[in-house]
C-alpha cells in the first residue's frame, strides 16, 4: 500500500501580505491559493489544514550574507513562531526566497498576465509563495 505524503503548505511573508500556495497530496506540483494579510493568512491556513491532510509548511527565508539578522528575517521569525503554536507537530522548512519576487514576475510576464494585473502586488505574492514552495521541492529532488 502505497502512503501519501499529504499537502504542503508555501508561504512568502510579508509586512502587508502572505502569499500562499500548497502542492498536490503527492507534493508534484504548487498551486497559488491567494494573498491574504498577515493575521487571516493563519485562519487560511486552518482551512486548509481542516479540508486535507497537510505534511509542514514552507516559509520563505529572507536570507543575508550579514551574521546579524535582518528586520525581514524577525518578521518572518514572529510568524514562524504563530505557526508553530497554532500548528504544532507540523514541520516549518526554510527556503531562500531571494530573487523570488523578481521570478514572480517573470513568470506573470511569459505567462500572459497583463500589465495592469501584474501591478497588484497580491498576485506577485501568490505567484512568489508558488515559486518557493517549488523551490523546496527541486531541492528534495537533487
Amino acid at each position: 500500500m502505497t502512503t501519501i505524503p499529504g499537502r504542503l503548505i508555501g508561504i512568502d511573508v510579508g509586512e502587508k501580505r502572505v502569499g500562499l500556495a500548497r502542492t498536490d497530496p503527492m507534493q508534484l506540483f504548487p498551486t497559488a491559493i491567494g494573498t491574504f494579510d498577515p493575521k487571516t493568512s493563519l485562519a487560511r491556513i486552518q482551512e486548509e489544514c481542516a479540508s486535507g491532510h497537510v505534511a509542514g509548511f514552507v516559509v520563505g527565508w529572507p536570507q543575508r550574507d550579514q551574521d546579524d539578522p535582518s528586520e525581514a528575517m524577525k518578521m518572518v521569525d514572529r510568524y514562524i513562531l504563530k505557526l508553530q503554536g497554532r500548528f504544532p507537530g507540523l514541520p516549518v522548512y526554510k527556503v531562500d526566497e531571494y530573487l523570488s519576487s523578481q521570478e514572480a514576475m517573470e513568470v506573470m510576464i511569459q505567462s500572459g498576465v497583463p500589465r495592469h494585473k501584474r501591478r497588484e502586488k497580491g498576485r506577485l505574492d501568490q505567484v512568489a509563495a508558488s515559486l518557493i514552495l517549488e523551490r523546496y521541492l527541486q531541492s528534495r529532488v537533487q
